[in-house]
């Protein structure tokens, strides 16, 4: 072989194998800061370095260094980092506001090559402090900027999803979310969020309600340690939602089958049919669950 064909091949054989598993999200696991956050968010997301919101809807960063925003104890609740200091967090659903939502936006360090094998990671895990639990859930690549001009949902189709049905309520601890993909091509934004209309989504309301000193009425979740990585084959990517997808039932196992959906019984006083007002709001909230 030629010394300059092999100088060549040998020099792009370090490309590749420098490429190949290296973590194309800068600042993954949000731990760079412009400053330390003093309150959950309410207007523009400006504390993370490289991350930014595409809409309205106002995500949220926590940082140990915080004292109402901290991290592990905050307004939503009590998580430990999964790495490091920091998490960012956001609405997927609100019983309140149709179609609500948050999100979470980086540029990649790179675009994706078309036909590349890419490896996402991402863990998350649900606020104590939200009513709602719900399976939506996503990580959509573009290569454009998706934006929006109010808080609505993104109606997007996300490459990588939570698995329909599977309820995320596994608030003790993180649940990591993993799949791969093949890229088109020129892939070099991610946006993290749900993207599914309220119609197409499995929610149900938490039942732990002593537990929940100020629950809310939204689906929370907390997301840290975001992996976008290139792999030669699927065996190298964790691909988590392979096996969640076969334990996931439809419908439901309600809140990860341990908690039953507790439906008080609605009775009528004897020989009467009129509904009280207890009654009437338990019907409500039966109305509501069953959504």
């Amino acid at each position: 072989m030629d010394v300059k064909v092999w100088l060549v091949v040998w020099a792009l054989m370090i490309v590749v194998g420098h490429t190949a598993g290296q973590n194309l999200v800068g600042n993954s696991s949000f731990e760079e800061k412009r400053y330390c956050p003093a309150n959950f968010n309410q207007t523009k997301m400006n504390y993370i370095v490289d991350w930014q919101q595409p809409t309205d809807g106002t995500p949220d960063y926590f940082h140990t260094c915080s004292r109402k925003a901290g991290a592990p104890s905050n307004l939503f609740g009590y998580q430990v980092p999964f790495a490091g200091e920091a998490y960012a967090g956001l609405v997927t659903f609100s019983s309140k506001q149709p179609e609500y939502r948050e999100y979470l936006q980086i540029n990649l360090d790179r675009p994706l090559r078309a036909g590349e094998l890419v490896c996402v990671e991402v863990h998350i895990s649900p606020a104590d402090q939200a009513n709602y639990v719900t399976d939506g859930f996503g990580l959509f690549f573009s290569d454009y900027k998706p934006e929006g001009s109010n808080n609505r949902v993104l109606d997007l189709d996300a490459q990588i999803t939570n698995p329909e049905f599977n309820l995320i309520d596994e608030y003790t601890n993180w649940m990591k979310i993993s799949d791969s993909f093949v890229a088109v091509g020129g892939e070099k934004y991610l946006t993290i969020g749900n993207f599914k209309l309220d119609r197409d989504l499995t929610v149900l309301h938490r039942t732990r309600v002593g537990d929940l000193k100020e629950a809310n009425d939204w689906s929370y979740l907390y997301v840290d340690d975001v992996v976008v990585k290139s792999v030669v084959s699927r065996d190298e990517c964790s691909c988590v939602n392979d096996i969640i997808r076969e334990t996931v039932h439809n419908p439901p196992l309600e809140l990860n089958e341990v908690r039953e959906l507790e439906l008080h019984a609605v009775l009528f006083d004897f020989d009467k049919d009129l509904i009280t007002e207890n009654t009437e709001k338990e019907l409500k909230r039966v109305v509501k669950t069953m959504m």
